[in-house]
C-alpha cells in the first residue's frame, strides 16, 4: 500500500472514529433527555448493546468485514501487517468486551432493588466527558497507528498485544480516576 493511499485511509479511519463518538454520545444525551431511565436501566441497556456488538464481533472473528469500507479496509491491512499478533489482538478486545458487558449487567442487577433514580444529563460535564475521550481515542488510535505503519515486518509485533493491553489497562485506570476526579469538583462547585 502506497504511503499516499496509506495517509488516506487513516484520516477516514480516524474521522469516521470520532464521528461515531461524538454521535453516540449525541443519541445518548438526547435518549436521556427524552425519556425518565434509571441508573439499572441505563446500564443494562449499555450492558446488551456491548454484548451484542461482542457476539456479533465474535460470530465473523475469520472475517474483517464492516458497515465502514474503510474499517475493512484497516482491518484487512493490520492483519496482513501484524501477522498472528492481529489475532491476539483481535481476541483480546473480545475478552474485554465480554468483561466490560458483565460489569455493566452486573451493576445493573446490583443498582435494581435500591430506589433507582433517573439519569440526569448535565451539558457542561457532558462536553467535558466527550472532549476527554475524544482525546482519548485519538491518542490511542495514533500510538498504533505509528506503531503498525512504521513496522516492517511481523516479528516487529511480538508481544504488543499485552503491552498495548497493559498500558491500556493503566491509561483507563488513570482515566476513570481524573473523571471521577473531575466529577466530583464538578459537583461540588455547580451544586
Amino acid at each position: 500500500m502506497g504511503q499516499k493511499t496509506l495517509k488516506v485511509m487513516r484520516r477516514k479511519q480516524a474521522a469516521i472514529t470520532n464521528a461515531l463518538i461524538i454521535a453516540l454520545f449525541m443519541i445518548y444525551i438526547t435518549i436521556m433527555s427524552m425519556f425518565e431511565i434509571t441508573e439499572s436501566q441505563m446500564f443494562f441497556i449499555l450492558g446488551l448493546i456491548i454484548l451484542a456488538n461482542t457476539l456479533m464481533r465474535w460470530i465473523k472473528r475469520k472475517s474483517t468485514k464492516s458497515i465502514f469500507p474503510v474499517f475493512e479496509q484497516v482491518a484487512s491491512y493490520e492483519k496482513q501487517k501484524m501477522g498472528s499478533e492481529w489475532r491476539k489482538q483481535y481476541n483480546s478486545g473480545l475478552i474485554m468486551n465480554f468483561l466490560l458487558s458483565g460489569i455493566f449487567l452486573l451493576q445493573s442487577n446490583w443498582l435494581s432493588g435500591s430506589t433507582d433514580t433517573v439519569v440526569r444529563t448535565d451539558a457542561g460535564f457532558m462536553l467535558v466527558t466527550i472532549l476527554f475521550l475524544v482525546v482519548l481515542v485519538n491518542t490511542s488510535l495514533y500510538l498504533h497507528v505509528r506503531k503498525v505503519d512504521d513496522s516492517q515486518s511481523a516479528s516487529d509485533f511480538r508481544g504488543y498485544t499485552l503491552k498495548s493491553n497493559l498500558i491500556g489497562i493503566v491509561a483507563g485506570l488513570a482515566a476513570a480516576l481524573t473523571l471521577s476526579i473531575g466529577l466530583i469538583f464538578y459537583v461540588m462547585t455547580f451544586s
